[in-house]
């Protein structure tokens, strides 16, 4: 009977448990941390079987098991990991063991910036054409249903089609991984605190399409300087003239047919992108334009990503807490015409804001800089005004300086551990603040 190690005990971590206790094999569920996040789960697991250690530390007997089964927020640098390592033990990412149990075909989707909204689209484009399709991987807090990758593909059938976001993270340890159909919806600056160069981060993304052929599909942005055309699969383009899905201010030109942007319900030409890029991919499945379009009119906006929470007095409050590098605070502010009350701070990771200050210097917009780090974004952003010790502290100012016509957003471009579990947290309490203010006299 295959043994097989699996650490932690988030969502990735048990639904990977979960899923090879389904295929038949006996689970040794590991956590460095001393109790878990989601109790019941693993309770659960532990009646169904699997062997559950907390406090896990190293020189660990690994016992009888010849694979680790890890997360994305599991480094290679983790004392666990390099014990297996050490022990001759196989190392699989989460959506590695995905691909091993999958009977659907998996859709790949990565990129620094507009990923999970284009996994969304393109979710909603296979809906038009009314097919299966699971929404699924590294998506969380969107507020559509989503599943980890791991438990989409251990229970959906064979004529399913399990639309995936996946994470730059997840590259570390992928064999055989092999997407049908794989995007990038663009590379820029990020998580250098993990892979420690931008050559190594675009590396760790390109891996997506490392193991397709010719008959599997890859899209990819024809304007990116940062792209490498990968060999094996077949390539469609989205972007700049001459790609498959021209992007233009007004719409989108896909197979000689220009629909235009009053036709989608969002704005923006980053969106427009995302579509384009959505339409690519449920195209090689054989949805027609027409379906795909059916299914991107369900679209309504993803929760922490650009998302309106509360309107009082002519003044707008956002919550973009998905916002997590200084490429996305520029991105998603320079989709709005407001003057803005900008809300940066939290973890920095090793990212360069040289872009975002000039940004914010050729604009009339604010930041209000807080959280553990914020001295030295001040000074890389060479705004005035004080450092916030925590968000609540800088929302309630920005709150106080705006006036009607303008808004306030929440975008951070940092990581959120320093206040909060993740993002989805920072985004809960900052979506409270929002309320508590527009309910107030």
């Amino acid at each position: 009977m295959r043994t097989v190690a699996v650490l932690g005990t988030g969502r990735s971590g048990i639904a990977s448990a979960k899923a090879l206790l389904k295929e038949g094999s006996r689970v040794l569920l590991l956590d460095e941390a001393t109790e878990a996040t989601n109790p019941e789960a693993v309770s659960e697991l532990a009646l169904a079987g699997a062997d559950v250690r907390f406090g896990v530390k190293t020189p660990f007997d690994f016992g009888d098991a010849k694979e680790l089964v890890v997360s994305p927020g599991a480094a290679p640098s983790s004392p666990v990991v390099q014990a297996a390592l050490g022990h001759g033990m196989k190392v699989l990412s989460e959506i590695e063991l995905a691909y091993q149990v999958a009977k659907a075909p998996i859709v790949a989707i990565t990129g620094t910036n507009g990923k999970s909204t284009t996994t969304v689209m393109t979710y909603l484009a296979f809906r038009g054409a009314r097919l299966n399709v699971v929404l699924c991987g590294n998506i969380h807090g969107s507020g559509y249903p989503e599943v980890p990758l791991t438990q989409a593909a251990s229970e959906s059938p064979a004529d399913a089609v399990l639309v995936a976001e996946v994470s730059s993270f997840h590259f570390d340890f992928t064999h055989a991984f092999k997407p049908k159909a794989a995007a990038i919806t663009n590379i820029t600056q990020d998580h250098l605190d993990r892979h420690g160069t931008v050559e190594a981060y675009r590396a760790a993304k390109m891996r997506i399409f490392e193991n397709q052929d010719a008959s599997d599909l890859a899209v990819i942005p024809n304007d990116d300087p940062l792209f490498t055309r990968p060999s094996g699969p077949r390539i469609r383009t989205f972007g700049a003239t001459g790609a498959d899905a021209e992007v233009l201010a007004d719409g989108v030109r896909i197979d000689g047919q220009t629909i235009s942007a009053a036709a989608f319900p969002f704005k923006g030409v980053h969106n427009l992108r995302n579509a384009a890029v959505a339409m690519l991919l449920a195209q090689g499945f054989g949805v027609p334009i027409k379906a795909s379009m059916k299914g991107l009119q369900e679209f309504k906006g993803l929760q922490n990503r650009m998302e309106v929470v509360a309107e009082k007095g002519g003044v707008t409050v956002i919550n973009n807490s998905m916002c997590t590098n200084p490429d996305a605070v520029v991105a998603s502010s320079g989709s709005l015409s407001q003057r803005q009350h900008l809300l940066i701070g939290g973890v920095d990771k090793d990212l360069d804001f040289a872009p975002l200050r000039r940004y914010l210097e050729s604009s009339p917009h604010r930041a209000y800089i807080y959280g553990r780090d914020g001295r030295s974004i001040k000074d890389a952003l060479g705004t005035d005004g004080p450092v916030f010790e925590n968000m609540p502290e800088a929302f309630q100012q920005a709150i106080q300086a705006a006036k009607p016509g303008e808004v306030v957003m929440l975008a951070p471009g940092c990581a959120s551990f320093d206040e909060f579990k993740d993002f989805v947290d920072r985004g809960n309490v900052f979506r409270k603040l929002a309320k508590e203010w527009s309910a107030s006299k």
